[in-house]
């Protein structure tokens, strides 16, 4: 169903997670454990990941950003529940330890996971990009962080896309700090570049809307 092409994503949204719910609730009642149970909550998390980039602009009626965080991170945390099982099948717990890593990036506890997480998974792919995301974060790095993200696959995006209009913001603070003569100017298009704006136009509306101005000719003054 998810991957239907003749509906509304808001269409497939609403009869998707009613079913996921259904389905989270009789693993629970039966005490589900092994595999399949490990299947399930795998692609109710990548559903609820995927949807939050999906619907970002849906108004509520459609989507309601707070339940789908909380559906997301209960199918997650149950998830982990259930990979530290001695007989479960973990081959994929260090990509949904990645997307855990990268949307609670924000919060205290989730540093000293990864760092314990980093033991288990030094060889993992995934899990070493998102880490290097989390720590051009936590270090404030904005350049790094954006040039990291784009290079994510579609998944970790969704995961990172709650922390992006913040750590924009936190960017256009710091550069207003570093070009904060009048005399000084930075090109709106390198600034659209760095921090990952599709167009100069959305770059010159966000930097505007935090107290700056754009100049003409795509040159972007901090005053």
């Amino acid at each position: 169903v998810a991957t239907r092409q003749d509906k509304p994503w808001a269409t497939i949204y609403s009869f998707v997670s009613n079913r996921i719910r259904a389905i989270k609730q009789d693993l629970t009642i039966q005490r589900c454990k092994g595999s399949k149970a490990i299947l399930v909550l795998e692609l109710a998390t990548r559903f609820y990941l995927c949807s939050e980039l999906k619907m970002v602009d849906a108004p509520v009626e459609e989507f309601d950003p707070i339940l789908n965080k909380e559906q997301m991170l209960d199918a997650m945390y149950k998830l982990f529940e259930l990979y530290t099982d001695d007989m479960a099948d973990c081959s994929n717990q260090a990509e949904f330890e990645s997307y855990n890593m990268l949307y609670n990036l924000d919060t205290e506890t989730i540093k000293i996971r990864a760092m314990l997480m980093n033991t288990y998974f030094g060889d993992s792919a995934i899990f070493q990009h998102a880490l290097r995301i989390c720590k051009a974060a936590w270090q404030k790095n904005y350049v790094r962080f954006f040039k990291m993200v784009s290079k994510s696959n579609y998944l970790c995006q969704c995961a990172v896309l709650r922390h992006v209009y913040r750590i924009r913001r936190e960017a256009i603070q710091t550069m207003n700090i570093a070009y904060g003569n009048r005399a000084s100017r930075f090109p709106i298009k390198k600034l659209a570049q760095i921090l990952q704006f599709k167009e100069c136009s959305l770059a010159e509306e966000f930097s505007s809307a935090h107290g700056k101005h754009a100049a003409k000719y795509c040159d972007f003054s901090f005053y």
